[in-house]
C-alpha cells in the first residue's frame, strides 16, 4: 500500500503557496546523478505516481542532469546544479534554477 503525505487527496496548502517544495545543491560530478534521480523520486511519490511514471521521472532527472554537466561545464570545471521541486496545481516539475562554475 502506498503511502501519502496527502489529508483525503489535498495538497498541504503551504505546498501551493511556496515557489517551491525542495531545493537540491549538487557538485557538477556525473557519480551524483543517483542523488539528484533519488531527491527527484522521492518528491514524486508524496504525490502518488505510479511505479511505472517514477521510472520515467528517474530516467528523465538523469538525461536532464547528464545533459546539463556535459554541456555548461567544461572537461577540467567544477561547479554546482541547483535542483528544484515545483508543485503547481495539476503539473510536478523538476527544474533547474542555478548553475554556479568555480
Amino acid at each position: 500500500m502506498k503511502q501519502t503525505h496527502q489529508k483525503n487527496g489535498m495538497i498541504n496548502k503551504r505546498i501551493l503557496q511556496s515557489d517551491f517544495m525542495a531545493r537540491l545543491t549538487l557538485l557538477s560530478d556525473k557519480n551524483l546523478i543517483p542523488q539528484a534521480q533519488s531527491f527527484a523520486v522521492s518528491y514524486a511519490r508524496y504525490f502518488n505516481f505510479s511505479d511505472s511514471e517514477l521510472q520515467k521521472i528517474e530516467l528523465i532527472t538523469e538525461e536532464a542532469i547528464l545533459n546539463i554537466i556535459q554541456n555548461a561545464f567544461d572537461e577540467e570545471e567544477a561547479g554546482t546544479i541547483d535542483i528544484k521541486i515545483i508543485y503547481q496545481p495539476g503539473k510536478f516539475i523538476i527544474s533547474r534554477c542555478n548553475i554556479l562554475i568555480m
